[in-house]
């Protein structure tokens, strides 16, 4: 169900749904930190439903720390898009739910109590059965009383039945679905390279005076501590390291018996050099695999003990020995080590100075990202870039994988007299520029489509409905009293 609201209504809806039901992960370590907090401060209200400022608060933090995850940095001018992304997102929820109300969809007391006591976070270790005790305690520890988590529940499950309730509304006809999946079958892949905004600001050089001056003016203070304080992760990091593992699941031994390593698990016997490609063949980490079992980067506080303690005590380019989760076996191999990093504001003043007066020459910072994009058009593939490719994609998701919603590139990746699909071609992006060329063609399938015609149904179905989804948000919208809170969101 989660897949479908994620589908229907995009990332911002989804995280809302879930907000309440992540808090509880955060005692468990699957976060390695709690909510961000704001307190009870209304920052809007749907019909009488409040919408938080702690809840905006904590949309907001998620969505910017998931970019900042991928390597990137938001300008600041984006990031109060982001809030009234978020915002928009929590508004929508509010709505759908009043809306499932009205039409008798609610969930009942019975269906919430049913729904709690099947989350894992509550389910006693012995017995595996819900505890209360254990309930009310997660609930306390992360300033929850029963009523709101309930409460969060209900409205969860009266969308998830409100979407299901729409679905079952659209109608398709046979032709309709032939000539959806030509369209939809067509597909192209680009090789692209991006250049970033971030990237053109840190080629400018800056005048050692015009930092001494920035700093010496009281009035640019409170933007110096603003961009620490967005940018905490560049100055203060914590340690982490680099592993790949190899997993074969293997369940818990019986009672009484010793818990020891498959003999399958212990013939495979990785060395350093060789890990990757038995980690490829070998594991039953279906994520990882293509990766040749690469967990990427990773803190303390995320992992499994076992797991995080082995991966943090093993050498660099070094292999354990068998370790055991509740997933199962692994061997571990650690290839890298981030040291922490730690930049108090004082120490780090000169450096965001810099970054300030860079950030205000938004005509230079364009000349570069201009110059920089013609002349990897021009000199394809560049020296000084690693080229990606975005994988297949087709016009009518609106979607290019590591791209986005990128109107412009879409349209041309899919019109025949278009540059791109002969030559590299730059475009203008939020974040800097694009240079792609199609190297990639696809045609419909007509066979596959006759043999998955019920996928291919529920697929444009679910279309159908996310194209209806806004104006029927807005009719909701329009029969609904919403009201926000300006003073407390210019405070943001």
């Amino acid at each position: 169900m989660l897949e479908l609201i994620r589908t229907v209504f995009g990332k911002w809806f989804l995280l809302v749904v879930v907000a309440l039901i992540s808090v509880v992960f955060v005692v468990w370590g699957i976060f390695p930190s709690g909510p961000s907090g704001g307190g009870n401060a209304e920052v809007a209200s749907v019909g009488g439903q409040p919408i938080l400022l702690g809840d905006l608060q904590n949309a907001v933090k998620r969505e910017l720390d998931a970019y900042r995850e991928m390597g990137g940095d938001l300008p600041d001018a984006m990031i109060q898009s982001v809030r009234q992304q978020a915002l928009s997102g929590l508004v929508q929820q509010k709505l759908m739910f009043l809306e499932a109300k009205r039409l008798g969809l609610a969930a009942s007391d019975a269906e919430v109590k049913t729904e709690i006591q099947k989350l894992p976070y509550f389910l006693d270790k012995a017995t595996k059965q819900f505890s209360p005790s254990l309930y009310r305690d997660i609930l306390s520890r992360n300033n929850l009383t029963p009523a709101l988590f309930e409460d969060s529940i209900r409205e969860q499950l009266t969308n998830q039945r409100m979407v299901k309730f729409l679905e079952a509304r659209i109608r398709i006809t046979e032709g309709e679905l032939e000539r959806e999946f030509k369209v939809s079958g067509e597909q192209r892949e680009l090789s692209f390279v991006r250049v970033t905004r971030e990237s053109a600001i840190k080629k400018l050089s800056v005048n050692p005076a015009d930092v001494k001056k920035l700093l010496a003016d009281p009035s640019r203070e409170e933007a110096i501590r603003t961009f620490y304080a967005q940018n905490n992760h560049r100055f203060n990091k914590d340690e982490t390291v680099c592993v790949r593992h190899i997993l074969k699941r293997a369940p818990p031994a019986a009672a009484g018996k010793p818990d020891v390593p498959p003999k399958e698990f212990l013939s495979i016997k990785p060395t350093p050099a060789g890990f990757g490609a038995l980690a490829a063949r070998h594991t039953d980490d279906p994520g990882t695999k293509k990766s040749q079992g690469d967990l990427g980067c990773f803190p303390k506080g995320v992992m499994d003990k076992a797991f995080e303690k082995v991966a943090f005590e093993i050498p660099t380019g070094q292999v354990s020995q068998p370790v055991r989760t509740p997933y199962g076996w692994h061997w571990i191999m650690k290839y890298k080590v981030n040291p922490a990093l730690k930049i108090p504001l004082e120490k780090a003043r000169e450096e965001i100075a810099g970054d300030l007066i860079r950030r205000d020459r938004v005509a230079e910072v364009r000349e570069i990202l201009q110059t920089e994009g013609k002349k990897i058009a021009a000199q394809w593939p560049p020296k000084d870039y690693a080229v990606e490719k975005t994988g297949l994609f087709n016009l009518v998701e609106g979607y290019i994988p590591k791209l986005g919603r990128a109107e412009e590139i879409l349209n041309a990746a899919f019109n025949a007299k278009a540059p791109i699909q002969t030559k590299p071609q730059m475009f203008e992006s939020q974040g800097g520029v694009v240079v792609a060329m199609v190297t990639g063609r696809k045609s419909p399938d007509m066979t596959e489509f006759q043999k998955n015609r019920s996928m291919h149904r529920d697929t444009l179905r679910l279309r159908k409905l996310r194209a209806f989804i806004p104006a029927w948000m807005e009719d909701v919208k329009g029969r609904t009293r919403v009201s926000f809170n300006e003073q407390l969101l210019k405070q943001m």
